[in-house]
């Protein structure tokens, strides 16, 4: 049973009721009222819950009744990259790198972005490891890492290629709005959102000569898939 005020001739739930107190205007916290003998709360009309993102791709999120809503977004990790093929006689190939993390992004009023991981680079010719991907970075909140994890280097199937490099985590951004604040998702809206898939591996790749024989090199894992968390009380 939420309390509704008639303001300019319709309904309408408030996000905030002030009291005057000893001369002092105060933000009231909440208000009950005894309905049947049992005391029922009937402002802030907000149950506290969650919810996460089933997987990666858009979609739309409508908000609930809150006193603080929590987005965390976090970005899908880049893919590894794929290592190098060389048969140890002549001129071998480099790795394929691998690709960027998805973006994941919650389109409030203020935006709330984590941005995916780099790719990692493809293993050389020549021996060695090569180093990863950049992580992801974000805006609209408290950038933090952890997003999505990075896919693994691909390595050797023998010969004297290097190893690939492996992806750069996702971004990891969380923000809690308070309602009634600037840029606060209004209850009741339909918000849309983008949530980051992982980065595909960097494809392997082949070398041959005459006298050593052939190799190819092993592909990069995926970068793990973002996601989308909401809390709110």
């Amino acid at each position: 049973m939420p309390l509704q005020v008639k303001n300019s001739g319709s309904w309408a739930k408030p996000h905030d009721i002030w009291i005057k107190d000893g001369g002092v205007w105060k933000k009231l916290s909440a208000m009950y009222v005894k309905d049947g003998g049992s005391w029922k709360k009937i402002f802030p009309n907000s149950f506290p819950g969650s919810w996460t993102s089933p997987g990666p791709g858009d979609g739309n999120f409508v908000v609930p009744e809150y006193i603080t809503l929590t987005i965390t977004t976090a970005a899908a990790g880049g893919g590894g990259g794929a290592g190098g093929a060389n048969d140890g006689w002549v001129e071998g190939a480099w790795g394929n790198p691998g690709i960027v993390g998805g973006n994941t992004a919650f389109y409030s009023p203020a935006n709330v972005v984590a941005y995916g991981g780099a790719g990692g680079p493809g293993g050389n010719d020549s021996g060695g490891k090569q180093p990863p991907g950049a992580p992801g970075a974000g805006e609209g909140g408290t950038v933090t890492s952890g997003g999505g994890s990075a896919g693994g280097a691909g390595g050797l199937n023998g010969g004297n290629g290097g190893v690939g490099g492996d992806g750069g985590y996702g971004g990891l951004v969380t923000r809690t709005f308070n309602i009634g604040e600037a840029g606060a998702p209004i209850p009741g809206t339909t918000i849309p959102y983008t949530v980051g898939a992982g980065g595909v591996g960097g494809a392997e790749v082949w070398n041959g000569g005459p006298f050593t024989g052939s190799y190819t090199s092993q592909p990069g894992a995926p970068g793990t898939d973002g996601s989308l968390s909401i809390s709110w009380t």
